[in-house]
């Protein structure tokens, strides 16, 4: 027996059924078909696809605690960051003698943080430029550069972390009970 209105929602591949989403696609795995077990699924993995948090917090974990100090240690990857003007490097050996490109006392890179909510993942650092600490967070310049500064950005998402939060997401939705 068909079910015609079932074919909306992915195509099968004998038993395992693959669901186009926006920004991706989801593979579901089945015993024998079983449209009401198919259903039930689905609708466990809808709701369950409504609150992101526990995925969006392990990703966040990782780019703090992994991805942005790699960054520090690479000079940038896969893109490197730009060497400091040769004006600038001059007065900051002067002032921080030893210390790498984005660090002076190290405040920044100690201060990143992120907030995970159900449906969004904000990667923040509350250390700010300018005088008295007014202005701008310090790395959003760093990050997009200035018109007199070259962009030393911090977040790189590259595939290998597209692959990771694929991964955290994959793990989270499986444990739903498929």
């Amino acid at each position: 027996m068909a079910y015609p209105s079932l074919r909306r929602f992915g195509r099968s591949q004998g038993r395992l059924t693959v669901i186009k989403v926006v920004g991706g696609e989801m593979h579901v795995r089945f015993g024998q078909p079983n449209v009401d077990d198919f259903a039930t699924r689905l609708e466990e993995l809808g709701l369950r696809m409504q609150d992101l948090q526990p995925v969006l917090d392990k990703f966040g974990r990782y780019l703090v605690r992994e991805h942005i100090p790699g960054q520090f240690a690479a000079q940038g990857h896969p893109k490197r960051w730009a060497s400091l003007s040769p004006a600038y490097a001059r007065w900051k050996a002067r002032h921080f003698p030893g210390r790498p490109i984005l660090v002076r006392t190290g405040a920044m890179k100690r201060g990143f943080r992120y907030e995970a909510r159900k449906r969004s993942l904000r990667v923040i650092n509350r250390v700010k430029a300018g005088q008295k600490g007014r202005g701008k967070p310090r790395w959003f310049y760093h990050q997009h550069g200035t018109g007199n500064m070259t962009a030393r950005p911090v977040l790189q998402i590259t595939d290998a972390d597209r692959q990771k939060l694929s991964e955290l997401a994959q793990e989270y939705l499986e444990a739903s009970g498929g």
